[in-house]
């Protein structure tokens, strides 16, 4: 706005703005360009924090989901029962002794022990399958024979085979003799099928 005097008149002149701008509040300071960057990244890296946080939760319910479904599918094996095991087991032990388990199906029955060193002769013993904890087997037994040693008796069962441990009370504090037993019939097949496929060989050069 101009003023120009003269003789007795005053006339003042006006600065008129363009229609396309905007009046600016005096009152309100313009923010520098310094301060202008610091708000861009302040706001870029509140982004930042909100993905980062959105990721670990989405992340936090995938790992629970995995965590419930892992538990679901691992279930802890259902006990074998004393009907199940019913039947005769035989395999050798860590002596080289061969012996035979024969249950019924009130776990009851009869063991048979014949050790390398024996001559032919057998060792006797009265059995009861006591207890079934899941896999682990726990059995009272008592001598038949004359002269079979005195044993305590455990084992554990794996679907096809159980893992039996005689603890010899004559050795100190009893010493655990492990042997491996399969069922009878299993063994049976077993060494037919071996038996017919060696049979199909081609045969040795003699030297």
């Amino acid at each position: 706005m101009g003023v120009v005097g003269c003789s007795s008149f005053v006339f003042v002149v006006r600065q008129h703005r363009r229609p396309g701008m905007r009046r600016r509040n005096r009152l309100t300071p313009r923010p520098s360009g310094r301060l202008r960057r610091r708000l861009t990244q302040a706001l870029a890296l509140s982004e930042e924090v909100v993905k980062s946080r959105r990721l670990l939760a989405s992340l936090t319910g995938l790992a629970l989901l995995l965590v419930s479904v892992s538990a679901q599918a691992i279930k802890p094996p259902m006990p074998r029962s004393k009907a199940q095991l019913a039947g005769v087991w035989v395999g050798p032990d860590a002596w080289g002794s061969v012996l035979r388990l024969e249950l019924n199906s009130e776990g009851q029955g009869l063991l048979v022990v014949r050790d390398l060193d024996s001559k032919g002769d057998l060792a006797l013993y009265k059995v009861e399958l006591a207890k079934i904890n899941i896999n682990d087997l726990s059995f009272s037994v008592s001598p038949i024979s004359n002269g079979a040693a005195r044993i305590a008796l455990s084992g554990t069962n794996d679907s096809n085979a159980i893992n039996l441990v005689r603890y010899l009370k004559d050795f100190g504090d009893g010493y655990g003799v492990h042997a491996l037993l399969i069922r009878q019939s299993d063994l049976q097949s077993g060494l037919r099928d071996l038996k017919a496929a060696g049979s199909k060989l081609p045969a040795q050069p003699a030297r």
